[in-house]
C-alpha cells in the first residue's frame, strides 16, 4: 500500500534535491512511500547507487619535465632573513 508523502517530507526532499540528482531523489520518493523514513530510504540508495557506480580511474602521474612540476631554485642562505641569531651562553643565565 502507498502513502502520500507529508508536506513535511516534501519540504525535506526539496532541500535535499539541491544536493542529489532527480533519479536519488524519485528512488527516495518511491521508498518513503512504501513506509521507510527519510533517513532509511537514503541510506538505501546511496548504497544502490554505490554498486552501480563504476570505480573511478587513476590518473596518471605528471611528469617531472612539465613547467609547473619544476621546483623553483632554493635561496641562499647569505640573505638577513635566513641568518639565525647566535645563541646566549649558558653562563648568562
Amino acid at each position: 500500500m502507498k502513502m502520500k508523502l507529508t508536506d513535511r517530507q516534501n519540504a525535506k526532499l526539496k532541500e535535499h534535491a539541491k544536493h542529489h540528482s532527480t533519479s536519488h531523489i524519485n528512488k527516495m520518493k518511491k521508498l518513503m512511500r512504501e513506509g521507510k523514513s527519510f533517513t532509511k530510504s537514503h541510506n538505501e540508495v546511496k548504497a544502490m547507487e554505490k554498486k552501480t557506480k563504476p570505480k573511478a580511474q587513476k590518473k596518471p602521474m605528471k611528469s617531472m619535465s612539465s613547467p609547473k612540476a619544476q621546483k623553483k631554485p632554493m635561496k641562499s642562505m647569505s640573505s638577513p632573513k635566513a641568518q639565525k641569531k647566535p645563541m646566549k651562553s649558558m653562563s648568562s643565565y
